[in-house]
């Protein structure tokens, strides 16, 4: 019924060259350490708001359908991106924003994957 929740985000550039600017990647981070580092927002979405912000970015029309008869997951899933924040990075584009952003990409740039 699309009440589950998510959280994500976008980069621009990846998190090793973010961490080397920073001279951060030898000093704090081993990059071998198998803890992980979730990037992310600390805010969460729910899959029906998702599904709304992915249909009014490339201009569906279409009624979204939700399969009750599929099993729902977990109810909700949301980073915790306390290390990432702790090392000084915080996510500067919203879940809106980057979804328009990639999907503008994708449009300039379909033809590459064809």
């Amino acid at each position: 019924d699309g009440s589950l929740t998510t959280a994500s985000t976008t980069l621009k550039k990846n998190i090793k060259t973010w961490l080397n600017k920073h001279k951060m990647l030898n000093d704090t981070v081993d990059i071998l350490d198998p803890r992980i580092i979730n990037i992310g927002t600390d805010q969460d979405v729910t899959i029906a708001e998702l599904a709304k912000i992915i249909q009014k970015t490339v201009g569906f029309e279409g009624e979204i359908v939700w399969d009750s008869s599929k099993p729902d997951g977990t109810p909700r899933k949301l980073l915790d991106v306390s290390r990432i924040n702790n090392l000084g990075w915080k996510a500067k584009t919203n879940l809106e924003n980057g979804i328009k952003k990639a999907y503008d990409w994708f449009l300039q740039n379909q033809k590459d994957f064809r």
